[in-house]
């Protein structure tokens, strides 16, 4: 299935979704209860000085962005069931470089269902057409230069709880890549993992976990990766906790030979107050390229704080430092990166927003490097 039909594909389950949803005896009587609706509309105004991500100064443009979007979102809470689609359209238009005029689309779904007092079953699935990358982590593990790309998510799993102390989760995951950049493959991620949860005491839980994955490219064999690894979560405060895991993934690669690599993932949260949160993560391990059939051996770290200022002002710092090495290529890319954002509450249904984005990626292939420098100011309407 062409991963542009997505967006039709999607609605199509929502409208399925729903009309169980209203099919059920106790919401039939009232169809609208729990339901709510909200539409909105954001209007901002954004400057870019390497709209191109390059560090050529023959090819470098910046360049003022206005960028129009119109927000939906539906939601539902039953007894047993609860139900979140949010959707958005982004039309950006360039003051000077018209011919990068574009429109993008994200959509997001979530779906939970009880089906016993020991049974759940979560399903998410997320779509995103754009042409720039939403985060530090996706521009790190992008392709260089500028391009359009799709991208959908589907995430199912299903978690049984055998007693008080012990769970059990089976999942699925599906993933769709497809590029308009030139020499970019498209590609599918299929993964099927299970995990078992021990709750030691009321601060400490442990977890083990088995994926396995198998990344396909187009008119190419694929790749397989099996994970093992053993992870937990420890409160050292009740406000302040500790999620590590650790492990091995075992590879076979496209010439059928086999590697390891390892799995190591960490971070600290501490909600430091009603209004103050902080949280460190770390993550290291060899991945597959979505777009090439290469493997991404890295290692990242990222930082963020939130405050709450005012009751109507709050903020966001955030910090990526991540650096990786591509296997095939015997290339090394790095990325720096900085967020700072203000959130003001002007009314009830309306909100301005003021936010700075500083990326800096570095390579040992120079034509590959680059800086840019983003500040966009916007308001945002909601009904």
């Amino acid at each position: 299935m062409n991963i542009k039909h997505i967006p039709a594909v999607l609605t199509a389950c929502l409208t399925a979704i729903f009309l169980l949803i209203c099919m059920s005896s106790n919401v039939f009587a009232f169809p609208y209860k729990g339901l709510d609706i909200k539409v909105g509309g954001t209007v901002s105004e954004m400057y870019d000085d390497n709209i191109t991500r390059t560090n050529s100064s023959d090819n470098k443009k910046g360049d003022f962005t206005t960028r129009l979007a119109l927000n939906l979102g539906v939601k539902y809470e039953g007894k047993t069931r609860t139900l979140d689609f949010t959707g958005r359209i982004n039309r950006d238009i360039f003051t000077t470089n018209h011919n990068f005029n574009n429109t993008s689309e994200k959509l997001e779904l979530n779906f939970q269902n009880e089906l016993s007092k020991y049974d759940i079953i979560r399903l998410k699935n997320t779509f995103n057409h754009a042409y720039e990358q939403s985060s530090f982590d996706d521009t790190f593990e992008g392709a260089e230069g500028r391009y359009a790309y799709y991208k959908n998510q589907f995430n199912l799993d299903y978690t049984r709880d055998i007693s008080k102390q012990f769970t059990v989760i089976a999942r699925y995951a599906n993933e769709i890549n497809e590029l308009s950049r030139e020499g970019s493959k498209d590609s599918y991620l299929n993964t099927l993992g299970f995990e078992a949860d021990y709750i030691y005491s009321a601060d400490t839980v442990f977890f083990m976990l088995y994926d396995f994955s198998k990344r396909t490219y187009d008119e190419t064999r694929d790749i397989s990766i099996h994970t093992v690894a053993a992870g937990i979560r420890q409160y050292i405060t009740k406000q302040l906790y500790f999620d590590g895991t650790g492990g091995l993934d075992f590879i076979i690669s496209l010439e059928d030979t086999k590697d390891t690599g390892e799995y190591i993932q960490g971070s600290l949260t501490d909600e430091i107050d009603e209004n103050t949160a902080l949280s460190l993560s770390f993550t290291k391990r060899k991945q597959t390229i979505s777009y090439r059939e290469d493997f991404f051996d890295s290692w990242r770290i990222s930082g963020l704080f939130k405050r709450q200022l005012l009751k109507r002002l709050g903020c966001s710092l955030s910090g990526f430092y991540g650096k990786g090495e591509y296997k095939s290529l015997n290339l090394t890319d790095s990325l720096r990166g900085a967020n700072i954002a203000f959130s003001y509450e002007l009314r009830k249904n309306l909100r301005g927003d003021l936010t700075y984005t500083y990326t800096d990626k570095d390579s040992t292939d120079k034509a590959l490097g680059y800086t840019k420098n983003v500040i966009s100011s916007g308001l945002t309407i909601e009904f």
